[in-house]
């Protein structure tokens, strides 16, 4: 039986657990039995075919769960630890023992050891105090890892009970995959917001002149051009060599509109074809050499469409219609625009290629079928790019990094194909898309590409044969102006521009009391003092938060910074003894503070400038 304090324990913490064990509870619990051990504490047995196996020593399970925990090895780099299997317990407690300031967590995939675990140990002593959820549910389990992993950052440590590995091989791999991809994701998106974050901020500011002057795709353009029409997202994927013809024969038929996405568009005019519109979002300055070759050939009827945080030397000089689409990452834009109908403005989420980013514009045009080619999203006969295309960084054929990075994905065809996470991560987000709107068709046409979950199959010739249809496309589809209120945008950019000023003084202000502070520690005597000191900081601090210009644009340039100093503020917050509070705060402080007046010269003087440009 669960012991009562176990059940108040899990009332409050997971009413649906126990809600699932009590199911079970008053059956008798055949296949999970407990029995004394040598040394007398209880152990147990688990049926695994027609015989029972020990999940703990027979002898003395106390020693084997100690020993287990002493070949962990350094647990100092992790915050939490996941127990996959837990038994009667006896390695969690001996890991809380050792180790009293780290999380815990449990997943018990087997209900009825949950119950004997839940029957023998008991949740309201000290060791529990570190326990943070337990589970019989492996969806369950992974979403609560992924939310602390997304959320707060935590760094797990996953520790399989021996007996679980030899049970149940094929499900612990699978968990431990999908986590180990999480844990991947997020470091991932860690580098990306550290490359970018600053980026993505002071493209936003020099990009915003482009976006009053060019109208937005998603709300200016009459969608009934697009609506229930084919429209092509040409990649740069090798498969693009095979496709040529297809598309020169689309594009003098009309009978598509034909997007080139990124450096696909290089390809594209080396064999003269002229797509319906360039698109481009990259963040990055030498972003601009993926479009130099419309600007060398002097192409001015080409219509580049532009994600608003692109990089800001890409638009210069560009003499082509333009128009622009809004960056999740672009914290800018939202706050300074109106439109005459006051509807909010439309945004694309932020995504690691630039065709997710298209896809998703697509969807918003309401554009039907959706047709994908070149997009492999893996190798081909070890090549990354169609021909025509290539990089000062990188050359088209793959190198031994690549190899040593490769992973196996299955191809259109049903093959195993070889790609890499980035690739994979694409993939991934266009399957969500979708997914998420199951409605619209999409279509793969990419020979010997990765295969992507609700996109068909069928090669472009018969997309022609069987899909398309001559003077679909409408001719000047992108003229149009955009519906942003000027004058109350001049008005909110000078406000802006004020706010700036203000954070500027805030700074100032926040200095004079650490400067305070730190005096007042260097005599320390009295705790009130110093207490009534870090008061005044605080006061401070939260003034620099409030303020508009802060929050809207450097917290957003240093995302992964500000993440790190609440971790730490958490730690300040906590700690009692008020001398070392203040130490800790000082040097946090100047961390941040530096950081932060960093951010703030690099994009004030441009906030100044726009004001000027936007009047």
């Amino acid at each position: 039986m669960i012991l009562i304090e176990n059940r108040n324990y899990l009332r409050f913490r997971n009413r649906s657990l126990i809600t699932r064990l009590s199911t079970l509870e008053n059956s008798p619990l055949s296949n999970a039995v407990v029995e004394p051990s040598r040394s007398g504490e209880p152990t147990l047995k688990v049926q695994v075919n027609q015989s029972f196996q020990y999940v703990h020593s027979r002898y003395n399970p106390v020693r084997e769960a100690e020993s287990l925990v002493s070949r962990m090895g350094d647990m100092e780099n992790y915050d939490h630890i996941l127990f996959i299997g837990a038994g009667l317990g006896y390695a969690v407690k001996a890991f809380a023992s050792a180790y009293p300031k780290k999380k815990i967590s449990l997943f018990e995939p087997d209900k009825e050891v949950l119950i004997q675990f839940l029957s023998y140990q008991k949740l309201d002593e000290g060791w529990a105090d570190q326990l943070t959820f337990i589970s019989d549910d492996a969806n369950e389990a992974m979403a609560q890892v992924k939310q602390r992993i997304d959320k707060n950052g935590e760094r797990f440590f996953f520790f399989v009970l021996p007996f679980y590995e030899e049970k149940y091989p094929e499900q612990i791999c699978q968990f431990l995959d999908v986590l180990k991809e999480s844990l991947i994701e997020k470091k991932e998106g860690l580098i990306t917001d550290l490359s970018f974050q600053q980026r993505w901020i002071i493209n936003a500011v020099k990009n915003f002149p482009k976006l009053i002057a060019t109208p937005n795709i998603l709300q200016d353009i009459d969608k009934t051009l697009f609506r229930a029409k084919p429209a092509i997202i040409v990649s740069a994927g090798p498969s693009l060599n095979d496709e040529f013809d297809h598309l020169r024969q689309i594009k003098q038929q009309g009978s598509a509109y034909i997007f080139a996405v990124g450096s696909a568009i290089n390809a594209l005019i080396k064999q003269d074809i002229m797509p319906d519109a360039a698109c481009t979002y990259d963040p990055k300055p030498q972003n601009y050499r993926v479009i130099q070759v419309i600007k060398d050939k002097k192409i001015k009827s080409l219509p580049l469409i532009f994600g608003s945080t692109v990089g800001f030397e890409t638009l210069a000089d560009y003499d082509g219609p333009m128009l622009h689409m809004i960056n999740s990452q672009d914290t800018v834009s939202p706050l300074l625009l109106r439109r005459a109908n006051f509807l909010p403005t439309e945004t694309v989420n932020d995504a690691p290629s630039i065709a997710v980013i298209a896809f998703q514009m697509l969807l918003k045009l309401e554009a039907d079928p959706i047709i994908l080619v070149g997009q492999n999203l893996a190798y081909l006969d070890d090549k990354f790019y169609a021909s025509g295309i290539s990089y000062e960084n990188r050359s088209e054929n793959l190198n031994e990094n690549d190899e040593k990075k490769a992973m196996n994905v299955k191809s259109v065809d049903g093959k195993d194909v070889i790609t890499n996470q980035v690739f994979n991560t694409m993939r991934k987000q266009l399957e969500m898309y979708i997914q998420l709107n199951p409605d619209r068709h999409v279509i793969n046409t990419t020979k010997g590409g990765a295969a992507i979950a609700g996109a068909a199959f069928i090669s472009l010739d018969k997309v022609i044969k069987g899909s398309l249809v001559p003077a679909t496309v409408v001719p000047n589809w992108y003229k149009s102006k955009n519906q942003y209120m000027r004058s109350m945008i001049s008005k909110k950019v000078s406000n802006l521009a004020g706010y700036g000023r203000d954070l500027s003084r805030l700074f100032e202000k926040l200095i004079k009391s650490l400067r305070h502070l730190k005096e007042a520690a260097s005599h320390y005597q009295n705790p009130v003092q110093l207490s009534n000191e870090i008061d005044k900081v605080n006061h401070d601090l939260q003034k620099v938060q409030k303020n508009a210009f802060y929050k809207s644009l450097v917290v957003p340039m240093m995302k992964v910074q500000v993440s790190n100093f609440n971790k730490k503020s958490e730690a300040i917050r906590a700690e009692r003894d008020v001398f070392n509070k203040t130490q800790m705060i000082l040097r946090e402080m100047e961390i941040f503070l530096n950081e932060c007046f960093m951010n703030y010269k690099a994009i004030y003087p441009s906030v100044e400038e726009l004001t000027d440009r936007c009047k």
